[in-house]
């Protein structure tokens, strides 16, 4: 029998923080998260899917789709979740990175791909490097064009290049590009960006499968979304704005570290407009001592000045000082 929802209690933890609780009990609107290091997002996550399936707000058969950006993420997600949830309830908390999710909607949906850009069935995993580009863009004329803008422009624009790309020399190029992909004499190259566009498209081309997605995930977790990819975030778009399913974005807007890998300038903003989210804040740090939250704190203020003051609930552990700021002028 499902709980109530005013009786359910934090499983396998003495209690949340006011924070915590305020994001945890929204499921009628999306909800985007910030929590800075320490502040226990896996925790926390994991505290909202039982929540959300030992309630019964997320019914049987339905699922909770959790997508964070690296693997090992993914897989602790999941272990923190089969330890708060019994295996009836934890086998509906599907966790799974950005490619990892993709790749699995390509495999098996591939024939609703348009056959203008469908790849065979035998295609392989590509890694391209810059060197890659810059060998592909020379054979076809164009080493005037940077490899770097190249490859944003493969990961960012939407399929089929024939609609979606005004200037002709672009859209020969991107589409030479896909077709040298596929044409490898050793059998199809496609790389996990181009694997995003192809799912992009095709759940652009089939209602019927977006409407399924939906209805299979009417919650998502997307965690670690500081490092979200633009078209990654594109994809989200595709697959459910517009839908009921309700969003828990997670993460640090102060530890960004994959720009040069596409991540999103202002992902927090954009999501909390486009899914017209209720913003929340994580406030406890269960890693560190006070001294070293202060540390935290004065950096963090250098970032963002309207910071919020965040609560130390580590232990001491060593008996000296162990922490201390110094700064320094640079006379240019």
């Amino acid at each position: 029998m499902p709980i109530a929802p005013e009786d359910w209690r934090p499983q396998g933890v003495d209690d949340l923080e006011p924070g915590a609780w305020d994001a945890l009990r929204e499921a009628a609107h999306s909800v985007c998260v910030t929590a800075g290091a320490g502040a226990g997002k896996t925790e926390f996550l994991a505290q909202k899917a039982a929540y959300l399936l030992q309630t019964g707000l997320c019914p049987e058969p339905k699922r909770i789709l959790a997508i964070s950006f690296k693997r090992d993420a993914a897989q602790n997600l999941a272990a923190r979740v089969r330890q708060r949830c019994p295996a009836n309830q934890a086998r509906r908390f599907h966790s799974t990175t950005f490619d990892a999710f993709t790749k699995h909607m390509l495999d098996h949906f591939r024939l609703a791909i348009p056959n203008t850009y469908r790849p065979p069935i035998d295609y392989s995993i590509a890694f391209p490097s810059r060197r890659d580009f810059e060998l592909f863009l020379k054979r076809h004329g164009r080493p005037d064009v940077s490899s770097d803008r190249f490859e944003q422009a493969i990961a960012r624009t939407s399929l089929p290049f024939e609609k979606t790309v005004e200037k002709l020399r672009t859209r020969e190029l991107l589409r030479a590009y896909w077709d040298d992909q596929y044409a490898m004499p050793d059998g199809a190259l496609v790389s996990f960006a181009m694997i995003n566009r192809l799912v992009d498209y095709m759940l652009r081309s089939n209602p019927r499968i977006k409407r399924a997605l939906r209805l299979t995930y009417p919650f998502v977790f997307l965690d670690e979304f500081q490092d979200t990819t633009y078209a990654q975030y594109s994809l989200v778009n595709t697959a459910f704005r517009g839908s009921r399913s309700i969003f828990t974005a997670v993460g640090d807007d102060k530890q960004r570290i994959m720009g040069w890998a596409g991540a999103m300038n202002n992902a927090f903003d954009e999501f909390v407009d486009g899914f017209n989210a209720v913003r929340h804040a994580l406030l406890r740090n269960w890693r560190s001592h006070e001294a070293l939250v202060g540390v935290q704190q004065v950096i963090a203020r250098q970032i963002d000045p309207d910071v919020e003051e965040v609560e130390a609930r580590g232990q001491l552990e060593v008996d000296a000082d162990f922490s201390h700021l110094r700064q320094f002028r640079v006379i240019l």
